[in-house]
């Protein structure tokens, strides 16, 4: 091992042991107004009274299974914007089908709007959506449909700053786990793919990837950024295809931070 990787190694073990230290300051907060059982959230503040705003994490499962709490297990990049001045929301939702979850959703990032999410301290400076495999679905659902108001296919929804895309279930006209595509769209919907959604004037992307993701195939990500060129829409993405930790399902490992970080710290400037 070369000294300059060593160090590598050494300096990404260092990060992943901060962010595991990184504790909510309150959990099980109910936000939405219909107050179902799943509809809570935990906070977790930006360090040092920093304001560049709110990140809502939506996380995985198939629309089926998962918690807000796996932000602390395989988004540890997420979890450490909190100390670049970010606060962090990550939330669960209703398990149903589409589209009970875009709404949870839109009813989480009112929250942080709200007068209740500002005696939290949260900071509603830019609201920026992620999610994780299933839950990459719902957050580019949202954003991608928000522009498009009452008339949009979810209904009145509110926009956000950006999304963000790890692993994501993109387009239902790929092959992927059959469960999670009948619990989110057993109705066959096209509106729930993200990708029908999309044109010119929505909300800046990225999209994080593992080419040898064996749930949700890389598929998902390449016929998204196809289209994104097609219509001019600005999504920008890291493939990655080193056969490394972030190859897999799990892309938001430490590798992926660079890419995370200059994408958030260009919609703060």
């Amino acid at each position: 091992m070369t000294r300059r990787r060593a160090l590598s190694c050494v300096l990404a073990a260092v990060a992943l042991m901060t962010t595991a230290c990184l504790q909510p300051s309150e959990t099980g907060v109910q936000y939405s107004p219909a107050g179902h059982a799943s509809t809570v959230a935990d906070v977790y503040p930006a360090a040092n009274n920093g304001d560049l705003g709110t990140i809502v994490f939506v996380h995985g499962g198939g629309f089926q299974n998962g918690s807000r709490t796996d932000i602390t297990t395989y988004a540890g990049p997420v979890l450490a914007q909190t100390l670049r001045g970010w606060d962090v929301v990550s939330i669960d939702y209703r398990f149903a089908a589409h589209p009970a979850a875009i709404h949870d959703l839109a009813d989480a990032i009112e929250f942080v709007r709200s007068p209740s999410g500002r005696l939290l301290g949260l900071s509603n400076r830019r609201i920026v959506v992620v999610g994780h495999s299933a839950g990459a679905a719902i957050a580019a659902d949202l954003a991608l449909t928000a522009n498009d108001g009452a008339a949009g296919p979810f209904g009145a929804l509110p926009k956000v700053d950006a999304w963000i895309s790890a692993a994501g279930l993109l387009d239902f006209t790929v092959a992927g786990p059959a469960d999670a595509h009948d619990a989110w769209n057993s109705g066959g919907d096209p509106n729930a793919s993200p990708i029908t959604h999309l044109d010119a004037g929505d909300p800046i992307g990225l999209i994080i990837h593992g080419a040898s993701d064996p749930i949700a195939g890389v598929g998902h990500a390449l016929l998204f950024i196809q289209k994104s060129r097609q219509v001019g829409h600005p999504t920008l993405y890291r493939i990655f295809d080193d056969r490394g930790p972030c190859s897999g399902h799990m892309p938001l490992c430490e590798a992926a931070r660079p890419a995370l970080d200059g994408f958030l710290d260009a919609i703060a400037r």
